[in-house]
């Protein structure tokens, strides 16, 4: 059809008009039906083990972050415990699961950090806690990070290995970054690849404390902590640097910078902590007109950030090994 339109006085151009104007948006509204019908299909399956781990990990890492904000609140997250005790209790043919032992280790970590501060849990609770030591007697208590400011940055300068094993999310912060600082790590960053170099990522910078809450309250990982943010990076892509069946390097493009920044924030002595930004199209909405950033910029990402305070608690988040990652072919 193509080379027949070509032949033809005036076949390129009608070709063309064509193409532009229904072919080409047809085929980037077909890669998205496919991505959003696989996503459907796939995503709401839970009745399978690895939505199963990937439940407890969640609920774990609730607990985890519970145990380490800067304004601890004791007896928190209770059904969530119960639940994951609950979940331990019932799958002991799982044992020797990653997820089970990491369960085990906090629910002990949050007896443990109860009994030291002489805070009484309701008996339902120390019951399901009690069965689950009786399961598990063997299984180590799992405690969370406490570190200096100079102990959490003593690895910056350090070979790879233990620079980007010694960067953790911090939720503890004492003051903001110097914008010479957040100059610094953004040119650092800006070294990330990006598809084809187009370099589609904007920084959105507030430092402004009411800013920053406003904006904090459209996202809905930061309870406990978030009012404690100084600063706030919000991570664009620029929509038209994004070529035709390429909408994944939105986010591919966006993640690979925002790691790239968080290493770099920790090279300078910057703590932050990723925010992800998973909203309705309506909140999407409401934040881009907070934020008054362009029509055609997406938001991938928030980023809190400041200068962590002088004793920082730090959630372990231990991660699954290689064997559950790598698949050889």
């Amino acid at each position: 059809m193509k080379s027949f339109l070509m032949r033809i006085p005036l076949g390129a151009k009608f070709f063309n008009f064509i193409y532009s104007k229904l072919i080409k948006p047809l085929a980037i509204i077909n890669l998205g039906i496919y991505s959003t019908l696989r996503t459907l299909r796939y995503s709401l399956r839970k009745n399978n083990l690895e939505s199963w781990k990937v439940s407890m990990r969640v609920s774990c890492h609730i607990i985890e972050k519970g145990l380490t904000m800067p304004e601890r609140r004791l007896g928190f997250g209770l059904p969530r415990l119960a639940n994951i005790a609950n979940e331990v209790l019932k799958n002991s043919h799982q044992e020797n699961l990653s997820e089970v032992r990491v369960a085990v280790g906090i629910i002990k970590d949050y007896k443990k950090v109860h009994n030291e501060n002489f805070h009484k849990l309701p008996k339902q609770i120390t019951d399901l806690i009690d069965s689950v030591e009786i399961m598990y007697p063997s299984l180590e208590i799992i405690e969370q990070f406490k570190l200096s400011k100079e102990e959490y940055f003593s690895s910056k300068n350090d070979h790879f290995f233990n620079f980007a094993s010694s960067r953790k999310s911090i939720r503890n912060f004492s003051g903001k970054a110097s914008d010479e600082q957040v100059q610094k790590a953004i040119e650092l960053a800006l070294k990330v690849p990006s598809a084809c170099n187009r370099q589609t990522v904007k920084c959105h910078i507030f430092s402004d404390k009411g800013k920053v809450q406003e904006i904090l309250s459209y996202q809905n990982g930061n309870r406990g902590f978030g009012h404690l943010i100084p600063q706030l990076c919000v991570l664009t892509v620029d929509l038209r640097l994004i070529g035709e069946n390429e909408q994944n390097d939105i986010y591919f493009n966006g993640g690979l910078f925002a790691m790239n920044l968080c290493y770099a924030f920790h090279y300078y002595e910057i703590a932050s902590c990723m925010l992800n930004w998973a909203a309705p199209p309506r909140r999407d909405k409401k934040l881009r007109k907070v934020l008054n950033i362009p029509k055609h910029e997406s938001i991938t990402v928030l980023i809190g950030f400041g200068i962590p305070s002088n004793i920082i608690d730090v959630a372990r988040s231990d991660k699954k090994g290689s064997s559950e990652t790598i698949v050889w072919s």
